[in-house]
């Protein structure tokens, strides 16, 4: 059982009927005392009754926020300011936690007290909860912190981090457009490498879900170049150390820009 157990465990939700009661059942199958906040974010489905009649174990404490539609990072905001625990574990509606998830992330925090951020590898499954392959993430903090200088280095649902070290930060922060609810996470876990260790378990511990309707597959791919490369910036100037690494990562994205800028005018010549 988990030595630390003050955690709290934020679940957002919309529209999540296929899979929300699955998720639930791998939040109290985890061997720990839990505090549970259930941010249903103006669902129009039965995920909120699916929620209420869903029976919960004694060591699951439970929180909920209903209202109208806010978003995401609005949702994972409030959430985190209603947490009682010392430490923030994340999953998705349509994510999975393995039995031991939260033991074995929670005794890392336990051996190192100097760890802000912990997550894990990831297996993928699909619509229809069929493995389809994996999702690997760097482990060490030196890989972890080059990865950064191009991307986010950890899988959302499988994170747990530090309370304190996070209300040092920005938190989750809210752009104008959609592309900020992709980028958020990345922006944090380089603002919690700056206060303390971060790491990753070698072993997979949860069940991603990558989906056909995922915000991912529908979002503008230039202004998410564009966001991703504005905390790339943020990293490398930070984080000075991989020079010809960071020049290498800058031209990619570039030529990324550049390249979808070329696609989409020759659509519009096509279309004319």
């Amino acid at each position: 059982m988990c030595k630390t157990s003050s955690i709290s465990v934020i679940l957002p939700s919309y529209n999540s009927e296929k899979t929300i009661e699955v998720c639930l059942q791998s939040i109290v199958n985890q061997n720990c005392n839990l505090e549970l906040i259930f941010v249903n974010d103006g669902s129009s489905d039965k995920s909120l009754d699916l929620f209420k009649s869903f029976k919960f174990s004694s060591k699951c404490s439970v929180k909920v926020i209903s209202r109208e539609n806010k978003g995401f990072l609005i949702s994972l905001n409030e959430g985190i300011q209603l947490a009682s625990g010392d430490y923030i574990a994340r999953i998705d509606a349509d994510d999975i936690w393995l039995e031991n998830h939260l033991n074995l992330i929670m005794a890392e925090f336990d051996r190192d007290k100097s760890l802000v951020l912990v997550g894990s590898q990831a297996i993928k499954i699909n619509d229809k909860s069929e493995i389809v392959g994996s999702y690997k993430v760097p482990c060490s903090q030196r890989d972890i912190i080059k990865h950064l200088h191009k991307d986010s280095a950890f899988i959302h649902s499988s994170v747990v981090f530090n309370k304190k070290a996070y209300q040092k930060t920005q938190g989750y922060i809210i752009g104008k457009d959609i592309t900020s609810m992709h980028i958020a996470d990345y922006h944090l876990w380089f603002e919690l490498s700056k206060l303390g260790n971060i790491m990753n378990l070698s072993r997979e511990t949860i069940y991603y879900r990558v989906s056909s309707q995922s915000m991912s597959r529908k979002i503008n791919k230039l202004t998410n170049y564009r966001a991703r490369f504005f905390i790339m910036k943020k990293v490398q100037n930070y984080y000075k150390k991989y020079f010809f690494y960071t020049f290498k990562q800058n031209i990619k994205v570039k030529l990324r820009i550049l390249q979808y800028i070329f696609v989409e005018k020759l659509k519009l010549e096509y279309i004319k």
